[in-house]
């Protein structure tokens, strides 16, 4: 990248209506350059801020799912089948990405695999349930580990509900996240 100092020259008449841009130069190599114009950039960025309205929690009757999978392949799956049952469904890849959007996003509840790199479904449940403010909110943990220990390691860690992909039902968990949010 390098420096070059430029001499601004302005649009024109016929183009003196383009927005953000507040002139042009010619470049050492024989380019025309437009110059953007960062006052009207930063304005523009603040009028679109103030007009971005929130999401209206009210258009989500069912609710907001936050759903926790590493497989790309299976989180489609289950947030197709969330989205289709009503549910505003959000989505991360890891326990550690979920975990910090928490803070950021208001979910109603949460559907996790439990084998994720960086922080398991597991440990992402315990760290919830210690969480003052997140404490009490319902985790679905849905995952291939179908041991009796597994299992119990999930409901002991405070997760509401242990689903087993080898069996998995769509309307099972549908029918599981409506009776967690009843």
């Amino acid at each position: 990248s390098q420096v070059q100092e430029i001499i601004v020259r302005p649009l024109g008449s016929q183009l003196r209506w383009v927005k953000r841009i507040t002139g042009a130069s010619i470049l050492a190599d024989g380019k025309l350059a437009l110059v953007l114009d960062p006052p009207e950039l930063i304005q523009e960025g603040l009028r679109l801020s103030t007009q971005v309205k929130t999401p209206d929690i009210s258009l989500s009757k069912s609710g907001r799912v936050l759903i926790v999978e590493d497989s790309v392949t299976s989180r489609a799956l289950l947030q197709n089948t969330l989205e289709r049952a009503g549910f505003q469904v959000f989505t991360a890849t890891d326990g550690m990405e979920a975990f910090s959007m928490l803070h950021e996003l208001e979910v109603d509840i949460i559907v996790s695999d439990v084998d994720m790199p960086r922080m398991n479904g597991f440990t992402l449940t315990e760290k919830i349930r210690k969480d003052e403010q997140l404490s009490s909110l319902p985790i679905i943990l849905v995952t291939a580990l179908d041991s009796k220990e597994d299992r119990e390691h999930g409901l002991s860690s405070g997760a509401n509900a242990y689903i087993k992909k080898g069996n998995f039902e769509k309307s099972e968990l549908v029918r599981t996240v409506r009776n967690l949010l009843s």
